[in-house]
């Protein structure tokens, strides 16, 4: 058997660039190739799935990221991922793969994860990236789940691309909530700093990823048909492959676009360096994204940007929407919406903070920034164990935060109490984190105080009105009695998943469904109590024994000592006017404007 060298960082990946499919794990590549570690100490360990009737390989080929060990396994069509991941365990044992190691970092916790943590030696510390889109459908079923907790019990550090998908790991294992951290994923800059766009016609649209459902190409085509009707000259070039091309080639013929829809193809991404000459404005209607590269790379190449609120891009672009780089539309937005977001585009001139919110999203994500922090939560100088020791230090528990204007501390409490002031703040709390401000928030929402990023202090006042008799009985209705009954039918149906062969399939599909079906309820339970309960009942009847509740807590508010409060909602009010009345000096306002709070917690400038 051919045995790599002794490496000390050793990255465990099944996405990488091979010589038959170049642009397959380019994201993994980017990534391993951002850090600050010197090649000779990486080892790479692309654990490749090949069809069943192939037969294992082994290579180990010199790369600029590092010596990389490419293993092939035979994996049959379909194989559950927990099977996959006995599979990858298997083979690092096997092959030493992990020996030498002082640090593992793995790519997605199902099934590398698991299968990195099963094999790592004693002692050495493993890190998790999570960036796989499927993880929702793990993370549905009760054998899942319980891998998934595996794999928290034995990592130092679990890095999620953005806090949407931080929190739901946060809510589902709280007892490993603080070592779950969001860290987004590294882009690739421009070659020279690009400034904000300025209004004018947006004719040319891009279009860069898979052509799959998810990712809204389909929407796309008829939004630019639309647009093209009062845009003649307009074009759509399309850069990327996938089992949608030829439906989307017929689709352009039927429209009359073929002369205006351009389909180049996969690009590498040395030929998406200079995005600007590809096309003015990037459209991307997706689904759901964990992170979405893409039109964070328009943004910082200079373009217009119009994405769905579709998970990691309200969070990566939030800046620059606020300030007029981009537009947020919902997810599954009609044509007449999409073409309305780039018309405005069209028409509005950038907010005068647009350029410093091109700067800060450089520095959030950026290879060489990016791969320094990274690299510090992989090779931490002190005693590596949970997020205290794997994050750039904040001064979330020191006596003072970061300095504002006037050159006096800033600790800032948030209040929120109804469904659209939780939604702000919690926007809000990774851009205020990212400024080292410390973070104090109410909400009268425990499923919220229990996801937020543990360097957040929290009063979790929901047991103000949580004993009042319609909570109880919307708890028992719209949350108890489902969940109960779909509990056992995951249960019962996780014991027939165990048994092999067609059964165990079976019962494991039935998981799935099963699992889907308690999201639902989940959703549907919180659009309820959001869109009935809160505005009819609970927005009248909870301020007053929130704010009572409050004030008989307000040790916690004493100890943090906050600067600055402001308040999300309406409901909140109670809140605030009694926290006047106790510190007649504190600052409290309504929560401002996205690109006036991002401002307020910039740094003060230095003389």
């Amino acid at each position: 058997m051919t045995r790599a060298a002794t490496r000390d960082v050793v990255i465990v990946t099944p996405w990488y660039p091979t010589p038959e499919e170049a642009y397959h794990g380019v994201f993994v590549r980017d990534t391993v190739a951002a850090l600050a570690i010197e090649p000779e100490r990486i080892r790479i360990v692309h654990l490749a799935r090949l069809g069943a009737h192939e037969p294992a390989t082994t290579e180990i080929v010199a790369t600029p990221e590092g010596e990389l060990l490419r293993i092939g396994i035979p994996i049959l069509a379909g194989t559950a991922r927990s099977e996959v991941a006995r599979r990858q365990r298997d083979v690092l044992r096997a092959h030493d793969a992990l020996a030498g190691a002082t640090v593992i970092h793995a790519h997605v916790g199902l099934p590398t994860g698991w299968a990195a943590a099963a094999a790592a030696p004693d002692g050495a510390r493993l890190v998790v990236t999570e960036h796989a889109t499927y993880l929702r459908e793990e993370l549905r079923t009760v054998s899942g789940r319980q891998a998934y907790r595996e794999v928290l019990d034995r990592v130092s550090t679990l890095h999620m691309v953005s806090e949407a998908e931080a929190e739901r790991v946060r809510a589902l294992y709280p007892e490993h909530a603080s070592r779950v951290i969001a860290t987004g994923n590294p882009v690739r800059p421009p070659r020279h700093p690009m400034p904000p766009r300025g209004p004018g016609p947006l004719d040319r649209w891009l279009y860069i990823g898979n052509l799959i459902p998810r990712k809204g190409v389909q929407q796309l085509l008829e939004s630019f048909a639309l647009f093209h009707r009062d845009r003649p000259t307009a074009s759509l070039t399309l850069v990327g492959g996938g089992p949608l091309e030829g439906f989307l080639w017929e689709q352009t013929a039927e429209l009359g676009l073929t002369a205006h829809v351009r389909f180049a193809g996969p690009q590498g991404p040395e030929d998406l360096v200079d995005l600007a000459r590809w096309g003015d404005v990037l459209v991307h209607l997706s689904a759901f994204e964990t992170f979405g590269l893409t039109p964070v790379e328009a943004a910082l190449n200079g373009l217009a940007v119009v994405v769905t609120r579709c998970g990691g891009p309200e969070e990566t672009l939030l800046e620059s929407a606020a300030a007029g780089i981009a537009r947020l539309v919902p997810a599954g937005a009609s044509p007449e919406v999409v073409v309305a977001a780039v018309r405005s585009l069209e028409s509005s001139a950038p907010d005068a903070r647009a350029s410093q919110a091109l700067t800060d999203l450089h520095e959030r994500y950026a290879a060489g920034p990016w791969g320094r922090r990274m690299t510090a939560t992989l090779l931490p100088s002190g005693h590596a164990g949970d997020v205290a020791a794997s994050v750039p230090e904040t001064d979330a528990d020191s006596p003072d935060g970061a300095a504002c204007a006037g050159g006096l501390p800033r600790r800032v409490l948030l209040l929120a109490n109804s469904p659209v002031g939780r939604r702000k703040v919690r926007e809000l709390v990774p851009m205020t984190l990212r400024h080292d401000v410390p973070l104090m928030v109410v909400t009268n929402r425990s499923s919220m105080a229990a996801a937020l990023d543990r360097r957040v202090r929290v009063l979790d006042i929901q047991p103000a009105t949580s004993w009042l008799p319609l909570q109880l009985l919307e708890s028992a209705l719209l949350v108890g009695v489902p969940r109960l009954i779909l509990s056992t039918a995951e249960r019962l149906a996780g014991l027939v998943a165990r048994v092999p062969g067609r059964v165990g399939r079976l019962a494991l599909a039935g998981q799935r469904r099963v699992g889907a079906v308690r999201t639902r309820a989940i959703d549907l339970g919180n659009r309820i109590h959001d869109s009935v309960l809160h505005p009819l009942v609970y927005a009248v009847t909870d301020p007053i024994p929130n704010a009572r509740y409050v004030m008989r807590h307000r040790a916690s508010i004493d100890e943090f000592d906050p600067s600055h409060v402001f308040y999300a909602d309406s409901e909140s009010l109670a809140i605030a006017w009694r926290l006047v009345r106790a510190w007649p000096d504190l600052d409290v306002d309504r929560l401002p404007r996205t690109i006036d709070y991002w401002e307020f917690l910039r740094p003060a400038p230095v003389d």
